[in-house]
């Protein structure tokens, strides 16, 4: 019968193999593969334990017959190279709990096997890279397992966690000495894996049990979790290599605990190791971050300069925001891996769809300039948001080498096959690249200009998800002018809506992925009524995946003032005589076509001090009065004032006789 993970008691092994030396740079991270197996089929649960190093991934599955499936990165793309599968099997479905790789061994843990006469004892497969390389089918090198150990009572469930460094191994058996567990070191022979391996060394906790449920081994140093320590509180512990070697039964070289442990938290869920740096999740474990919000932890040592001895506390706790777990239950540590100062939580019980659950995802987390100290939040979020992601458990098992991240998701629907499962590929990107530009970009008042906002996904391979775009508002006075016209290059939908009165443009991705290389332009026609100079704001971007605090620069466009003309409405010269009123009216009218007629003051006067002033009617028309008491030849000139659109303007002169005959 197929085993259903569930989430709270499966453990699924720590996994710390090809590990980079260099942090990785903060950045979006980008989803560049899905590895499936070829022939996979509906309820495989593809992919609940991975592990990679460097070029090779190696995925377990729940298929019974095959153990895991190995693939290489070459020439920019992962294939399938081969399958493992235990030359004493078929087995029972259900068996390949956990999986490790350090360089060309892999190590895969088979937690249900029977040794001998014993049901579920357990033991753990090494396959060792062949000389023509990672290919077909392909049976184990070598088997450890208890084989010696002469009070082994069964089902000791050795292999529910495995984990590899160089030529040392290490397995758990959480079940071991009537389910208080062990951990077991194997270090390769002179003659290498081959053959059936029985331990160097047996790992016993503090009161000879409950470790054994997650591993990890770095070098010469050992972390093995006991979830179920403390009635169900919690503990970890450290082993370092003696002097003689990894040999006879040993006792702890530290005892980890959190400064405040939670009732019930399951501390050494999941454990990982990197050099000096081990880290312990608790994925029941509740915690009030700085904000006085509830959110979820987890616990990273550093090794004192002491050594790894006596009683440790944290030295630093990693702490998502709390309103991107999004779900009560979001599983936070369910797996573990850490390498060169980069720690990846899984969080398989993420909820990313609305109504849903199990969708899952991971946290990042990354060593501060200043150190590992006090709480530190995740420097990205790993998630997806295609149909296949629901209820995919993304994040049930997680391992990083160098710049990649493989994250297994065994309830993943692929090509419409139901729990057929899948594992996937993630590695930093370049965050999209967003410009603002007005074309023109200097207009008269009330001429459209045209407001592009170009988006580019740099990345080679790798898609942005749900790309959001928004300027919050425009400048005063500056305003939409009509719909916008939007490519679709960019997938999902566009929008130009109002919010609290301001113009607001909006470019959403609307569950459609922002392809590699991609090049996408929203625009829409502006204008203004009045002159000035607009510059937008910095554009906001922000997206599921793939972005990182990222944002276009502004963009400025000059509006000028509409040139105009005034004349006299009156024909020819004007005779009157000394102290008649003269009514002198005229009209302002727009060099270019407009919308709106100038409107404000027209002053009319000459140079003998004589003035009147008049407004401008809303079709351009005006009149005043002047009176010339003696008499004599005057030049009148109409001057408009303008206004906040239209430019001033002075009218050719008016001859007036005053007088004379």
């Amino acid at each position: 019968m197929r085993r259903s993970i569930v989430l709270r008691f499966l453990v699924l092994a720590t996994l710390v193999a090809g590990l980079s030396a260099r942090a990785l740079r903060a950045g979006p991270w980008i989803e560049t593969a899905r590895l499936v197996r070829a022939g996979g089929m509906a309820g495989d649960e593809f992919a609940p334990t991975v592990a990679i190093d460097g070029d090779v991934a190696v995925v377990g599955t729940f298929s019974g017959s095959v153990f895991a499936v190995v693939f290489l990165h070459s020439g920019g793309s992962w294939v399938q190279a081969a399958e493992l599968v235990p030359s004493d099997g078929p087995f029972a479905e259900g068996l390949a709990h956990s999986v490790g790789i350090s360089g060309d061994t892999i190590v895969v843990g088979a937690p249900d096997a029977t040794v001998g006469d014993l049901a579920m004892e357990g033991k753990a497969y090494v396959f060792v890279r062949p000389s023509g390389g990672w290919a077909g089918t392909l049976s184990e090198s070598a088997q450890l397992g208890n084989f010696s150990l002469a009070d082994s009572t069964g089902p000791d469930s050795f292999g529910i966690s495995v984990s590899i460094s160089g030529t040392t191994i290490v397995a758990g058996g959480h079940t071991s000495l009537g389910n208080g567990g062990l951990a077991f070191v194997f270090t390769m022979p002179d003659a290498g894996w081959s053959g059936a391996i029985s331990p160097s060394a047996i790992l016993y906790p503090p009161g000879g049990g409950f470790a054994g449920a997650s591993v990890g081994i770095s070098g010469d140093v050992v972390v093995a979790g006991a979830p179920a320590a403390n009635a169900g509180d919690g503990e970890a512990y450290v082993w370092v290599k003696p002097s003689s070697g990894w040999s006879d039964i040993l006792e702890e070289s530290a005892d980890l605990l959190p400064t405040s442990p939670f009732p019930g938290g399951e501390f050494g869920h999941a454990v990982a190791i990197d050099g000096t740096t081990a880290v312990v999740t608790s994925p029941f474990a509740q915690y009030t971050n700085s904000d006085n919000e509830d959110t979820r932890v987890a616990y990273l040592f550093e090794r004192p300069s002491t050594g790894w001895a006596g009683t440790l506390s944290e030295t630093a706790r990693l702490v998502p925001t709390a309103g991107k777990l999004n779900w009560p239950d979001a599983f936070f540590g369910q797996s573990l891996s850490t390498a060169g100062g980069t720690v990846v939580v899984g969080t398989p019980g993420l909820r990313v769809f609305a109504f849903s659950g199990n969708d899952g995802g991971a946290f990042i987390f990354q060593k501060p300039p200043s150190g590992w100290s006090g709480d530190v939040g995740e420097q990205a979020k790993i998630l997806r948001v295609d149909d296949s992601a629901r209820q995919s458990l993304l994040g049930q098992s997680v391992s990083i080498s160098g710049s990649t991240i493989l994250l297994g998701a065994p309830f993943e629907n692929v090509d419409g096959n139901a729990l057929e499962g899948a594992a996937h590929v993630f590695e930093p990107g370049l965050n999209p690249t967003v410009t603002a530009s007005f074309s023109p970009g200097g207009v008269l008042t009330y001429q459209p200009s045209t407001l592009s906002l170009t988006v580019t996904n740099p990345n080679t391979t790798g898609f942005i998800w749900n790309l959001t775009i928004g300027t919050p508002t425009f400048p005063a006075n500056l305003f939409i002018a009509e719909t916008p016209d939007a490519s679709t290059t960019c997938g999902g939908f566009f929008d130009f809506g109002s919010t609290a009165g301001d113009d607001q443009l909006l470019l959403e991705g609307g569950g459609v992925p922002f392809p590699a290389g991609g090049t996408c332009t929203v625009s829409a026609s502006v204008s203004s009524g009045t002159s000035g100079s607009y510059t937008t704001a910095a554009l906001p971007v922000s997206c599921d995946q793939g972005c990182d605090g990222v944002g276009s620069g502004p963009a400025t466009l000059l509006v000028r003032l509409r040139l105009t003309q005034i004349r006299f409405l009156v024909e020819g010269p004007v005779r009157v005589a000394p102290g008649v009123p003269v009514e002198f009216t005229f009209q302002v009218d727009p060099l270019r076509e407009s919308p709106v007629a100038p409107t404000g003051e027209v002053v009319v006067s000459d140079s003998a001090g004589h003035s009147c002033r008049s407004d401008v009617s809303v079709s351009g028309e005006g009149s005043c009065t002047l009176t010339f008491g003696a008499p004599g030849n005057y030049r009148v000139r109409a001057e408009y004032l303008g206004n906040l659109s239209f430019g001033s303007s002075t009218s050719p002169p008016k001859v007036v006789q005053v007088g004379g005959g």
